[in-house]
């Protein structure tokens, strides 16, 4: 027997907000972050705005903001020139860094650990939602 669901849209009892998820988790923000190009987002979910803040350096303003600064961020970025990269939550001295409604992201060679802007920085995010 196979069975099939159709629907535009999934809300919760009262029709309010978004159905809840029981026991499972799923990424409440995702982008795409081209350094290199003016910081364009691509394929974003979730997010208002992006800002340079420095080489290798961004601040991520999210749309709808989390519950708790405990959210989990992990990144990667492309190589570019057989170097690989690493992206991580930096402490920008007093701006984002991680908050409920922003974050401050550091793309940093392995190699040496310096800073780096890259093409294809991805990141999402997992936690709750306000």
């Amino acid at each position: 027997m196979t069975s099939e669901l159709r629907v535009t849209t999934l809300s919760n009892a009262t029709g309010n907000g978004p159905a809840t998820l029981t026991q499972q988790s799923a990424a409440k923000a995702h982008a795409q972050i081209d350094q290199n190009t003016g910081h364009a987002l691509y394929n974003s979910l979730n997010f208002s705005s992006v800002a340079d803040t420095g080489v290798g350096l961004t601040d991520i303003s999210f749309t709808n903001n989390f519950s708790a600064t405990s959210y989990v961020n992990p990144g990667s970025a492309d190589g570019g020139q057989t170097t690989l990269a690493v992206v991580s939550t930096w402490y920008n001295g007093g701006n984002a860094y991680r908050t409920t409604s922003q974050n401050s992201i550091s793309v940093r060679k392995i190699a040496d650990n310096a800073l780096n802007d890259r093409t294809y920085t991805v990141i999402m995010y997992i936690g709750d939602l306000a």
